[in-house]
């Protein structure tokens, strides 16, 4: 089945498209793991990076905090070169286009 764009240009449905058809979805997210993150004990850090966001996107927008939380949970180096206003994002400007937020 395609990938259908809603708001996504052509060439990226493309990639989608040929990524889904080349690669075992279930597999990859099985296998996956950085950190404390694996699929057997349950993505922890990422889920909790997920409730973080979602809840700044509804209430503040993402803030500066939220930014460097996801630079220390992706092991950015030079993490306190990171900058900027106390909202870097106002709230619901993170919603997909696809539809959801």
């Amino acid at each position: 089945m395609p990938f259908e764009s809603q708001g996504l240009s052509q060439e990226l449905c493309n990639k989608l498209d040929a990524f889904i058809q080349s690669d075992n979805m279930p597999s990859l997210y099985k296998s996956y793991s950085w950190g404390n993150d694996t699929h057997q004990n349950g993505f922890p850090d990422i889920v909790r990076l997920e409730r973080q966001l979602q809840n700044s996107e509804k209430s503040t927008g993402i803030t500066l905090n939220d930014a460097k939380d996801v630079a220390q949970w992706g092991g950015l180096r030079n993490q306190k070169q990171i900058s900027g206003n106390a909202v870097v994002l106002p709230n619901n400007t993170l919603i997909s286009p696809c539809g959801g937020s």
